[in-house]
């Protein structure tokens, strides 16, 4: 009868270590699917920002009154990695759009989810707008705290989210829900450094974008659009 017993709990401890084997603590991580970032762009992030080939702004020269085209010719998205050694690594989406020869000095913008924690209602991607004469600027960044001057170094400066304007009224139309902010270029000391102002309306993209500064005044302003975006 001893032995009987001493078997049934041989057995049933056998069964209990392959159980833990099968659904404890033991079990591989799933891999991650690398079509899926950790960081994906929000919806209201991609009312703001995301635009798809084939759409177009027209910008004025607010001191010539000269109206220039600017068409989003090419865009794709990747996925990209971000941290490395002791630095915790993540992964996040990333979207450019590339736009065609024009006279309002656009090149290209570059939209890249973050990872900060926000609300449904904030953005959680920033856009870096290129001009071309190869200076690149953030004109967008939401998740900062309005006010606050944060230091980004190098060609992109500081950046300043300055504020969340209810209307904005540009060329007889008025636009809602538009973040104004500002990127300083501190290369140079005062009195060189130079102002870009961008405004961001939303399902509009950048409505305007002005440089001031190191004997520049540009000021362009939105006209008319039609732009694509994803449903």
């Amino acid at each position: 009868m001893q032995v009987v017993n001493k078997l049934l709990f041989v057995f049933g401890t056998v069964l209990l270590l392959a159980g833990m084997g099968c659904h404890g603590g033991g079990d591989t991580p799933p891999t991650p699917d690398p079509t899926k970032p950790d960081y994906d762009f929000s919806q209201i992030s991609k009312e703001y920002l995301y635009f798809l080939p084939n759409s177009y702004w027209v910008y004025q020269d607010d001191s010539t009154l000269n109206a220039y085209s600017v068409k989003l010719f090419s865009a794709h998205e990747e996925i990209r990695q971000s941290g490395s050694g002791s630095v915790e690594q993540y992964s996040y989406n990333a979207y450019w759009m590339y736009y065609s020869n024009n006279n309002a000095g656009l090149k290209k913008s570059e939209m890249f989810a973050t990872n900060f924690t926000v609300g449904e209602d904030v953005p959680n991607t920033s856009e870096r707008v290129y001009f071309d004469d190869q200076e690149y600027k953030i004109g967008f960044a939401p998740m900062y705290p309005f006010g606050q001057r944060i230091l980004l170094g190098g060609e992109e400066g500081t950046f300043i989210n300055k504020e969340l304007l209810p209307t904005v009224t540009l060329n007889g139309k008025t636009y809602t829900d538009v973040y104004h902010s500002i990127s300083e270029d501190y290369e140079t000391a005062a009195p060189d450094t130079v102002f870009y102002h961008f405004y961001f309306a939303k399902n509009y993209g950048l409505i305007k974008y002005t440089i001031l500064g190191k004997g520049q005044a540009k000021s362009f302003s939105l006209l008319e659009s039609s732009v694509l975006q994803p449903e």
